[in-house]
């Protein structure tokens, strides 16, 4: 169940519309929007509310949903978005992934179900995303351009580095869980805590 979330609901069709607020509202706070126009006043309000998921139907009554990812996006910069088709052109996938879109969801018999497994994968995706670009950068790796300075000390550092960069982008991506970020690298659990502890990383 998703809980405890601010959630724009962009969608024309009054049926689902109503549904998806009524069961999404019972735990989490719910704001609706039934057209472009509607969701372009949301935009430009002053008073700044921050929506953790925007649910933007593709196809509006008065244009293509899709077309304002890169406004949306811009307005709601940690804002997860996902679009919402009742078509199936998979071709516009792509298109609105790289517009900003973090998903793409067909409506199907087993829509309310994708919604209730997909909200909370693109939240944790945006948190993650949100915590690598606030971790600290690391100096940037470099080894000896010249032969005559490649030593074995240099190059243990320089793979040193590389590790350690590696392990932080895999915790970051995994929101920092030991186990999973363990299990994906094909570590064990312990192996991984030396490895954290050996490179100073927490």
């Amino acid at each position: 169940m998703i809980t405890g979330q601010k959630l724009l609901l962009v969608e024309d069709d009054p049926t689902l519309r109503q549904a998806l607020n009524r069961f999404l509202g019972v735990y989490n706070e719910v704001r609706v929007a039934p057209s472009l126009k509607a969701l372009r006043e949301i935009l430009a309000e002053a008073a700044r509310w921050d929506p953790d998921v925007v649910l933007l139907d593709k196809g509006l009554p008065d244009g293509n949903g899709a077309a304002l990812i890169p406004e949306v996006r811009g307005r709601f910069l940690e804002s997860a978005i996902v679009i919402v088709t009742g078509d199936e052109d998979f071709n516009a996938v792509g298109k609105c992934l790289a517009m900003g879109a973090d998903d793409y969801l067909v409506k199907s018999e087993s829509f309310v179900e994708d919604l209730l497994i997909r909200i909370p994968v693109v939240l944790k995706n945006r948190e993650a995303m949100r915590i690598a670009r606030s971790a600290p950068k690391s100096p940037a790796l470099k080894i000896p351009l010249q032969v005559t300075d490649l030593t074995v000390d240099s190059l243990e550092q320089f793979m040193r580095a590389a590790e350690k960069e590696y392990l932080q982008a895999a915790l970051a991506l995994l929101n920092g869980d030991l186990q999973e970020t363990a299990k994906t690298l094909g570590l064990a659990r312990s192996t991984l805590l030396k490895k954290v502890a050996d490179h100073e990383i927490g």
